[in-house]
């Protein structure tokens, strides 16, 4: 089923992490895994070149960054199945924190390729969407994740 509020964007991004970047993406790679560390890059990014973005710091897990226009978001990864709703975003939705979700995939066909200090990597924001639509629409998966499609 389609969602109501998605605002689809479509901007594609070409950019080159910095050594600023890989370092923090080491450190996050240690508690979760270099996979989902890399996904950290597109927040990252957008906060370093969009004056609107800014990070949001009040609670690490809640969200990732406070939007000018859009309020609180959390950006999440697009996946075929649907993107994943975490229990740490399900519980900042419920609580208020968590107004839109902007949703992403890697330019390359969205295949993970581990990100290198000052080698270019493409993301596409292809949209935000409202965070308790999101969470009312979402299902939880054979793998027992809670997701939620787009599409």
């Amino acid at each position: 089923m389609p969602l109501n509020t998605f605002i689809e964007i479509s901007k594609s991004y070409m950019a080159k992490p910095s050594r600023d970047f890989i370092k923090y993406r080491d450190g996050k790679a240690k508690e979760w895994s270099p996979r989902r560390a890399d996904a950290e890059y597109p927040e990252y990014h957008q906060q370093q070149i969009d004056p609107k973005q800014t990070k949001y710091t009040q609670n690490t897990y809640a969200a990732d960054t406070i939007w000018e226009g859009y309020g609180v978001c959390d950006y999440k990864q697009f996946a075929k199945a649907g993107f994943k709703i975490s229990d740490n975003t399900q519980k900042s939705i419920l609580n208020g924190t968590t107004q839109k979700i902007v949703v992403w995939r890697w330019s390359n066909g969205n295949r993970w390729d581990p990100l290198q200090e000052g080698k270019s990597v493409g993301y596409d924001i292809m949209g935000i969407v409202d965070a308790q639509e999101a969470l009312d629409n979402s299902y939880i998966d054979e793998k027992g994740d809670r997701r939620c499609k787009l599409f």
